[in-house]
């Protein structure tokens, strides 16, 4: 399988795990890889839990579940107020 990559649109990457070219486990290591590869410079992540990432991803790729948006990740910024 390939992934689409981080640099792919939203609508590339949904098509991409729906249609098994990839899965959401590997497209959620490119971006998670990605951010690794440039977050020194950027500092845009004041928290990024690498391995819940990862766990969710996987759940996405279980029989049973779909969904529009299932198994694309969303990176929320940091000064809307979020609980935990």
């Amino acid at each position: 399988m390939s992934t689409p990559g981080y640099a792919s649109t939203l609508r590339a990457a949904v098509r991409a795990i729906r249609d098994g070219a990839t899965t959401s486990v590997a497209y959620t290591r490119s971006l998670l890889d990605r951010i690794a590869a440039t977050d020194a410079e950027v500092r845009a992540w004041a928290h990024l839990d690498r391995e819940a990432a990862l766990r969710a991803a996987l759940a996405c790729d279980a029989p049973g579940r779909a969904g529009s948006l299932a198994g694309v990740g969303i990176g929320v910024k940091d000064i809307i107020a979020t609980a935990g």
